[in-house]
């Protein structure tokens, strides 16, 4: 075979492969375009080793390649053996001839991926390329102009007047355009007329385009890692390590470390990758404080056990067949755990199956109950599911990702896996790996290549803190882009404006399409539905230095132009469409990087944050209902309801079709209460027909002759839209009394019957106010019953409730002001009845309204809670 060149002419000569036939003699040439990669002609390969270039299938059989530009004095590298990769043949339109080539070992350390690009207009560029025509086995270069394209696509090359003409033996050979300093096509065809010189490339984005997985970008800007991106995920090897051996030891691992880190890129480009490749079965879910404990986990289990093979007729459980026997803390869990454990019997020695609970922080954050619950029967099931397995099998292994502050409470000494688990805390990555994260995934790049200095600037500006690496990933998605000849150039970096820059930088470039009024407002919306507060709820509404998280939202929760919008911004990588537990579409934000460092999205959420702090409870009151099956004692009441109804109407594009259905559901029952109270106070006018009582409008204490206040129940006024409590019904007044009261009727019909009680206004409870002086007299009040006044100093319309009805320790919300007194002096207990805010803390800094039987005025009640 040929010697050296004198002259290796850069990259593109390093890059240039020879490819022999079976006689010894060179059939043409291709050229490296990935680390065992290489490009040439699928006639070029015909000609080396038989077959047909215009047939479908691929020539089956080695090819014979070597480099003769190595940079070696010493000669060419040695013969290596290839096979065809990837094939296009000649198509009836002339278009194809392109085969993509494996190298059966590495390429010699110098040899490398020239520059590529995809070149637009270059009429007049001058190029030139090295060929092997017969009789030049050891190379020759040509050189000429660069035309245009015709019919094919293809690029006519001009040959130099009286230079060497390009013929048979420079197929397969790269274009290298002098004037953009890159490989821009390959050579393949030429004229016969060797006095014309006129030939042929192909551009090198369908030569690229012939195997999709040759030009990748080999960086995920904002989204995680998965299992499939393992090859470019770098810098993380020791990690990798600590966490495998963490799991061969221990049945649950912890996951920790900063927002930012790196944690589920970690665990599944780094450890599930491993796993699966030793034979584990995997299944992942990430749960949500919308879905139950054990719903979320059996979902999770039907998928490991659907990946076991089948050993009856089925492929395995359902989901809600494993949710209802997880519902027990009895045989119906051993069950599932011996199902378990058959995972351990399945798979290669010691696989087993792997659960990867993930993103399991925003859970700990929304919900800590279905957090703990969750934990409780991992903890259960692994118990279980290792006695079942025998001593020494662990059929089932737990990874869950947590943020550094969630681990005192779920994985405290007395927790439920306490006895379990092990944490693998993930820093920041220092500058020696982060380096690996920037240059080893160029290697998988065809002929990328960073401009001397720039991978230093790059480690200078990002540092080492928390939250480094969604920026440094997220500037070489932006510089990949805009790379020039192959090189990432330190011009590109500047207008980027660096690393800080570089997520400000990717998000307004992806929303500069939306420039309509109406499109930014729509941008609004949906941004502030993919983020919640994640800080002390009791701040000021509009602190700059305010918390905020991702939230996940379901996609068919969202009005149409949300969710058409949430799909394009996808596409730009700003959002990831995924799927919830129950399988349903979901949407959130990339990267909690885009909260941190985007400036318009973090204003958006600022100025709104009173409003998100109040949809985060909103939220969480949703999830306790649904988690609840739905329980009516769950839905809205009272001010709460009057609030959501006017959050509603205000801004009705800022909530899900989830906030919907409950603010709906709210109202039909309060409606249907309504009725129901209209119907017994209908009841008590029968009962009372013919009677009429006079309450006197100054108030119960005064004059001797007033000090009995008469206890009679009538209806509330319908001036004043009031109601009685949630959850109480009104009582027939005391038979023994001569005292009644007149007060206006009843709508006549239902709840529509007048739009007033809809009113937010007329539902708003009143403030509280300073204290109106101590009646003159207490109320009176049966013993043990509860009663309520729909005016100042109990006057106006009075309910009377028993005390079976009225004691509890839950939260009432009321939508009117209310004055009581309470008398239990049968027991001798001390008796309040507290007045609250939220009634999330019922303590000193409560409104007594009434301390045993001594009723207190001017006690305006928005919720109520009797002790």
């Amino acid at each position: 075979m040929g010697g050296p060149l004198a002259h290796d002419h850069g990259p593109l000569g390093r890059s240039i492969i020879r490819i022999w036939d079976s006689r010894g003699d060179v059939a043409g040439a291709g050229f490296l375009i990935g680390p065992r990669q290489a490009a040439t002609c699928a006639h070029v390969v015909a000609a080396a080793i038989g077959g047909d270039p215009e047939a479908a299938p691929a020539p089956d059989g080695p090819l014979t390649v070597d480099f003769p530009i190595t940079g070696d004095r010493d000669g060419a590298s040695a013969p290596i053996t290839a096979h065809v990769r990837a094939w296009r043949p000649i198509l009836p339109d002339g278009t194809g001839d392109v085969a993509v080539l494996e190298l059966a070992e590495p390429a010699p350390p110098a040899a490398q991926p020239p520059p590529m690009r995809r070149a637009g207009h270059v009429w007049d560029h001058g190029f030139h390329v090295l060929g092997f025509p017969a009789g030049m086995q050891d190379g020759v270069w040509a050189s000429g102009t660069l035309r245009d394209s015709q019919g094919t696509r293809w690029v006519q090359l001009q040959g130099a007047a009286n230079g060497r003409p390009i013929t048979a033996g420079f197929s397969g050979a790269p274009v290298w355009d002098s004037e953009i300093g890159a490989v821009v096509g390959m050579v393949v065809a030429a004229d016969d007329d060797r006095s014309v010189s006129t030939a042929y490339q192909i551009p090198i984005e369908q030569v690229l385009g012939s195997d999709p997985e040759l030009m990748p970008n080999p960086y995920r800007g904002l989204e995680a890692f998965g299992e499939e991106h393992s090859a470019y995920f770098h810098g993380r090897d020791d990690d990798v390590g600590r966490l495998v051996d963490a799991v061969a030891h221990h049945p649950v691992v912890a996951v920790t470390g900063h927002s930012g880190v790196g944690k589920s890129s970690l665990v599944r480009a780094g450890l599930l990758a491993r796993l699966r490749a030793d034979g584990a079965r995997i299944a992942e879910v990430r749960p949500s404080p919308a879905v139950p404990a054990r719903a979320a986990l059996a979902a999770a289990l039907a998928r490991l056990l659907a990946a076991a093979p089948a050993t009856g007729p089925t492929a395995g459980p359902t989901a809600g067949d494993l949710a209802a026997r997880l519902a027990t803390d009895g045989g119906a869990i051993g069950s599932v755990a011996a199902e378990v454990a058959a995972l351990a019997a399945s798979g290669a020695e010691g696989a087993g199956g792997v659960l990867f609970l993930d993103q399991f922080e925003e859970l700990a954050g929304e919900s800590p109950a279905e957090a703990r619950e969750l934990l409780r029967l991992v903890a259960t099931l692994i118990e279980e599911a290792g006695r079942a397995a025998g001593p020494g099998r662990r059929p089932l292994r737990v990874v869950l990702t947590l943020r550094l502050e969630s681990i005192g409470e779920l994985l405290a000494p007395d927790g439920p896996v306490a006895a379990e688990a092990t944490v693998v805390a993930l820093s920041p990555m220092n500058r020696a790996r982060l380096r690996e994260a920037i240059v080893g995934p160029a290697g998988h790049a065809p002929g990328l290549y960073f401009a001397p200095g720039l991978v230093e600037r790059i480690l200078d500006d990002a540092g080492t803190a928390p939250g480094q690496l969604p920026l440094v990933e997220s500037l070489l998605t932006l510089l990949w882009e805009r790379r020039e000849g192959g090189s990432v150039t330190a011009e590109a970096y500047q207008r980027i404006g660096g690393v800080s820059g570089a997520v400000t930088r990717s998000a307004e470039e992806a929303i500069a399409a939306y420039s309509a009024t109406g499109d930014r407002a729509r941008l609004r919306r949906l941004f502030t539905l993919l983020a919640r507060p994640d800080d002390d709820p009791s701040g000021a509404d509009d602190h700059p230095e305010a918390r905020f998280a991702r939230r996940r939202i379901r996609l068919d929760g969202l009005p149409t132009p949300l969710r058409r919008l949430a799909q394009d911004l996808a596409a730009s990588r700003l959002l990831v469409i995924g799927r919830g537990v129950d399988g349903a579409p979901t949407a959130e934000l990339a990267h909690q990087a885009l909260i941190d460092h985007w400036p318009r999205l973090r204003g958006w959420l600022t100025e709104d944050l009173g409003f998100l702090r109040w949809r985060d409870r909103l939220d969480q009151q949703l999830a306790r209902w649904e988690r609840a099956g739905r329980a009516p004692d769950l839905l809205l009441r009272g001010a709460s309801l009057t609030e959501a109804r006017r959050r509603l109407s205000a801004r009705p594009g800022d909530h899900t079709a989830a906030h919907r259905s409950y603010i709906g559901a709210s109202r039909g029952r309060r409606a249907r209460r309504r009725t129901a109270l209209v119907a017994a106070a209908g009841a008590v006018v029968v009962a009372t027909a013919g009677t009429t009582f006079a309450f006197a409008r100054t108030g119960i204490g005064g004059p001797a002759g007033r000090a009995a206040a008469p206890e009679s129940v009538a209806g509330a006024s319908g001036a004043t839209g009031t109601a009685p409590p949630p959850g109480l019904e009104a009582t027939a007044p005391d038979p023994g009394r001569g005292l009644t009261a007149t007060a206006a009727p009843f709508p006549s019909s239902g709840p529509e019957a007048s739009a007033q009680p809809d009113d937010p206004a007329a539902d708003s409870p009143a403030s509280p106010g300073p204290a109106d002086p101590e009646p003159a007299g207490t109320p009176e009040c049966d013993e043990r019953r509860i009663c309520f006044w729909t005016e100042e100093n109990y006057t106006g319309d009075k309910f009377t409730f028993p005390i079976d009805l009225s004691s509890t320790s839950e939260c009432n919300d009321i939508g009117f002001t209310a004055r009581s007194a309470y008398n239990n002096s049968s027991t001798g207990e001390s008796q309040r009845l507290h007045s609250t805010d939220t009634c999330s803390v019922i303590g000193p800094d409560a409104e007594t309204v009434l301390v045993d039987g001594q009723a207190k005025p001017s006690i305006a009640a928005t919720h109520y809670m009797h002790t």
